[in-house]
């Protein structure tokens, strides 16, 4: 997948240089969300959505109203019955229904497309889409399209708002601590040497741009919390919470806890994930696991985390390379807003991009 993440991130870096060029400043944030759909697109079963170079793409757009449309049902209007029941003749639910037409329609004719070619021995891809039907088919599972469309439907949502969230966080860290950035910037060109090529061997290399992202996540994990339900009574020091209970984890706080992290856990310290990190010497696998929660933890942890890492890390090291990122003395205050499951910068991440060679 590096080569595929690697081209759109080539592409969205002329893009936001091209932009700042002509607006000297921009809104990083909604801007971030049109690589990554388009990176999920294409990896994960071989569909190009074209949001760089075309934001009014008619899925991209359908899939932006589903969002929003759960979160307002969900969590602003739980109560009104047009949130909860969808055959009411409402604006909301005709619209609803039409967005989800417009993606099923494609996802479903992918999925018979690449069925049929697998069967027939046919298929070329090699992506998430082509290694569940090939497992579906050695395993002799009933999988049925629908099946897995809704499985596509869900890596879509998983590896596009919140992987856009942490990389406008991630930038605005950059930009406001201009000396991570010469660290950054020296790793790159001393790993990637001459030829400048990413692989996937070079970026296991890259310690300093993993613990950069792994920062900014820590700092402002896109979930902020999650839940569990206990199966059996779970004593917290003198206090017994009964099985049954749904408990909430803040994960943000988890992941900001003096316990966790020592009295500077509230600064942008990208060092705390280094390999040799005095922090982080005798600390179990397990602890470290449980103390950055950005993925949450356990059997039930973001199965697509190591995913999302390689992608954030490939678009980091595609805009380090080539820009100077900066924030206007007149941008607004960076301020977390939950909007659902998600929280986002509710000012946005407003920051300059000009060409690294210029800026040196």
């Amino acid at each position: 997948m590096v080569p595929t993440m690697t081209k759109v991130s080539d592409t969205f870096t002329d893009f936001v240089l091209d932009k700042c060029a002509k607006e000297k400043s921009i809104d990083v944030f909604p801007l971030l969300k049109l690589p990554t759909l388009d990176t999920i697109g294409l990896t994960a079963f071989g569909y190009d959505f074209h949001a760089i170079s075309n934001g009014d793409n008619a899925i991209a757009n359908a899939y932006e109203f589903l969002g929003v449309d759960s979160n307002r049902r969900a969590f602003k209007e739980p109560l009104n019955p047009a949130s909860i029941w969808y055959s009411i003749p409402t604006t909301a639910n005709r619209q609803r229904r039409q967005a989800e037409e417009i993606i099923r329609s494609v996802l479903n004719d992918i999925v018979a497309t690449r069925m049929k070619q697998t069967q027939e021995q046919k298929s070329t891809h090699n992506d998430l889409l082509a290694s569940m039907i090939i497992a579906a088919a050695e395993e002799e599972s009933p999988v049925t399209p629908d099946t897995f469309a809704d499985n596509l439907l869900t890596f879509l949502f998983a590896g596009f708002d919140t992987t856009s969230v942490a990389l406008s966080y991630a930038l605005y860290l950059l930009a406001i601590h201009p000396e991570a950035q010469v660290k950054a910037r020296a790793e790159i060109n001393t790993i990637l040497g001459q030829d400048k090529v990413i692989t996937y061997e070079k970026l296991q290399n890259m310690e300093y741009i993993y613990a950069v992202f792994m920062e900014a996540l820590r700092l402002y994990p896109p979930a902020p919390f999650t839940s569990r339900n206990l199966e059996k009574d779970l004593p917290l020091d003198d206090i017994v919470i009964p099985k049954g209970t749904m408990a909430v984890l803040s994960l943000w706080w988890i992941n900001r806890s003096k316990l966790n992290w020592g009295d500077d856990a509230e600064e942008f310290k990208p060092e705390r994930h280094l390999p040799g990190c005095k922090e982080v010497e005798g600390v179990t696998a397990k602890d470290k696991a449980f103390r950055m929660m950005a993925f949450s933890g356990g059997q039930r942890n973001c199965v697509g985390y190591r995913f999302a890492i390689q992608e954030a890390m490939i678009m980091l090291i595609s805009l380090l390379r080539r820009c100077q990122i900066t924030q206007p003395t007149n941008a607004p205050p960076v301020q977390p807003f939950l909007t659902g499951i998600v929280q986002q910068p509710e000012n946005g991440v407003w920051l300059t991009l000009t060409p690294q060679a210029a800026s040196a």
